[in-house]
């Protein structure tokens, strides 16, 4: 599928994007410099890259020192940079998938011309990493909805053809997803796309039953926070974050019509699902608790076969044998 077609016809190229040398010196395991301006961008970026990627300690610190100018243009070269690696047949790469939400906050904001440039050079991007994705879906995100909205069918178009993909590994489809999904909420008001999908077939059904429901204020908010959690238990912070949501109702209804539902879940939906029940088990109602048995009755193994979604059933059981009251 192709998206140039549905771009504004936005004039302009990257501000401040100019050519330079080729990296001449390969990584050896230290960290990128903390004066970005002393060394060639290809190799600044090729560095910061490898060190971020292979998690090297304090080389997300160093990255994210760095002036929001300078990492702006190197979050440009890494989307370059992957383009030019799928137009020379090379293999993918994971790399740009860490590195860029570490260049990347708040301070930077891209521009429509920025965007119409990410998106056309990216179309018909062909490797599995994603990586020629992430910068106009940071982008998006970070533009005000007037300034985005006319880019809302391509954007569309991006997260049909892209975040789908089951051969795009996990963490890069679900940071696709939140961005895309973000950008395009921002403009519409609608639930975002990535959170209860309709290609999740348990998304599907959640949508069709609730509808409009879904786009109350907070609830998107609700479901995004519970989204985020990604280890099997969730700190206080987080907990305490998810406590001062309002409104509730997403995180009992959501749970409700999944303890009544017989069927498939994708992984993305039983990491929201996960969330939910570690929401709910700030509640120490005894509805709560009734309804925390039945999720990890529905969550559990179906016909003998395995669970139905293992990271909520595994939530629902920690929570209910963590806190004996809730069980008596």
């Amino acid at each position: 599928m192709t998206w140039t077609p549905l771009i504004p016809d936005v004039v302009g190229e990257p501000i401040g994007l100019t050519e330079d040398s080729r990296t001449t010196r390969a990584w050896a395991g230290e960290l990128p410099p903390a004066d970005p301006s002393a060394a060639d961008l290809a190799q600044v970026v090729s560095f910061a890259s490898a060190a971020v990627y292979s998690r090297l300690r304090g080389a997300d610190r160093v990255v994210r020192g760095w002036p929001a100018g300078f990492r702006r243009l190197a979050a440009m070269k890494v989307h370059l940079e992957a383009v030019e690696r799928w137009h020379a047949d090379c293999a993918p790469d994971e790399a740009p998938a860490r590195l860029m939400p570490v260049l990347i906050d708040d301070r930077i904001r891209g521009s429509r011309s920025d965007l119409a440039w990410a998106l056309r050079t990216a179309d018909g991007y062909g490797l599995y990493d994603g990586a020629a994705h992430l910068l106009p879906g940071f982008i998006a995100a970070s533009l005000s909805p007037a300034a985005v909205a006319d880019f809302e069918p391509a954007l569309r178009a991006v997260f049909a053809d892209v975040v789908t993909q089951r051969s795009t590994p996990r963490p890069v489809r679900r940071l696709l997803g939140e961005r895309y999904g973000t950008a395009i909420w921002r403009i519409t008001g609608r639930l975002p796309l990535d959170l209860l999908p309709r290609h999740d077939p348990f998304g599907a059904c959640v949508r069709d039953l609730l509808g409009e429901r879904l786009d109350e204020p907070g609830a998107a908010e609700v479901l995004r926070h519970a989204a985020s959690l990604t280890t099997s238990s969730p700190t206080r912070a987080w907990l305490r974050a998810g406590g001062a949501f309002t409104p509730r109702w997403p995180v009992t209804v959501v749970l409700g019509l999944f303890a009544e539902y017989r069927g498939h879940v994708f992984s993305t939906g039983d990491q929201l699902l996960r969330g939910l029940v570690w929401m709910l088990s700030q509640d120490p109602s005894g509805e709560a608790t009734t309804l925390l048995g039945r999720v990890a009755v529905a969550a559990g193994p179906a016909g003998g076969h395995r669970p139905v979604a293992p990271q909520t059933a595994a939530a629902a059981a920690k929570v209910l044998a963590v806190v004996p009251a809730r069980t008596a």
